[in-house]
């Protein structure tokens, strides 16, 4: 290590261009190393708060069926899980993929119906404006943006059951904007809006028990 020792007294005790070097290599690694923990950090904060919505805004667990037609009695499993005791909330779930037509503006999104008086306690964080109830949609704040729709104004849904077709008419229903949720999440609030289970059933002709999937949160 002789060697070693000798070139980096010589060149850090250097003057003139050698003491030039000397403070451009020290300020770029202080530079760099700066940069690299400030990246860091905000990616780390970043990853944090995206973690913590996720988590609060979406299910933590799934329950789909293994097979066409969805889960015909949801009411079964429910009672089901609540007796395991293990999670805070089941929530059956109906999804409907739906137009969505107001103030002249169309866009798409995923109708997600949920029984309103069992919604999970962290969803009336994220509602900017007004509130869920069984009497309207909540739209996600991307959607609402889109449309120029506001809380009180009326929107159109347009729901096909099958692949769309001549011979095949959409259900259309006219309903109210009841609330505006904003999650700060583009994959939420770009493309979901809830409405209450009995209204998506409606719409795509489902009976009283049948879901697509359990929500589930843990305790």
């Amino acid at each position: 290590m002789n060697t070693e020792w000798w070139i980096a007294r010589r060149y850090f005790k250097g003057k003139g261009f050698l003491s030039f070097i000397k403070y451009m290599a020290i300020g770029g690694i202080a530079i760099g190393s700066a940069g690299l923990l400030i990246s860091l950090s905000i990616v780390h904060g970043f990853k944090s708060v995206i973690t913590e919505k996720t988590l609060s805004f979406a299910p933590h667990i799934t329950v789909t069926a293994p097979f066409d037609g969805g889960i015909q009695r949801s009411d079964t499993l429910k009672t089901f899980l609540d007796k395991r005791g293990e999670f805070d909330s089941v929530l059956p779930s109906v999804i409907a993929e739906v137009m969505i037509q107001g103030n002249g503006e169309i866009t798409g999104g995923l109708l997600q119906g949920l029984e309103t008086d069992h919604v999970h306690k962290d969803f009336s964080q994220y509602l900017s404006e007004g509130d869920f109830s069984d009497h309207g949609v909540v739209l996600g704040a991307g959607v609402a943006e889109a449309l120029g729709i506001k809380v009180g104004e009326s929107i159109t849904l347009f729901s096909f059951r099958g692949i769309p077709g001549f011979d095949t008419s959409p259900e259309i229903k006219q309903v109210a904007v009841t609330g505006i949720y904003k999650t700060g999440i583009d994959r939420f609030d770009d493309g979901i809006l809830f409405a209450s289970a009995h209204l998506v059933r409606a719409m795509s002709g489902r009976k009283s028990t049948d879901a697509d999937q359990m929500e589930l949160r843990i305790s």
